[in-house]
């Protein structure tokens, strides 16, 4: 068991029933699904880009057309994601 800091989280990510935390220091894997991640982090600055990512809008270096580019990992943005991403993005960045 370890414990992570949530700051320190780049981007979560779901393989069928397991969620990998990618951190700058490695990958973390345990059983769940996307939609536990996203509850338990609610409150902090955390978005889905598709149904597969849920990105800390921290770590966000760019973002280009349908991807975002977190910490050098380029992520797919879905297309009925787009605006809502980005406008999570811009609130985040703006201070809200």
């Amino acid at each position: 068991m370890i414990r992570l800091d949530a700051d320190q989280i780049l981007y979560i990510e779901s393989r069928g029933h397991t969620i990998i935390y990618h951190t700058e220091v490695g990958e973390y894997a345990e059983r769940g699904s996307l939609k536990g991640a996203e509850e338990k982090l609610a409150q902090r600055h955390y978005y889905k880009c598709n149904n597969c990512y849920l990105v800390n809008l921290a770590h966000v270096e760019r973002v280009n057309q349908l991807v975002v580019t977190v910490k050098g990992q380029d992520l797919q943005i879905s297309r009925a994601r787009r605006k809502s991403f980005m406008e999570a993005l811009a609130a985040y960045m703006g201070g809200e």
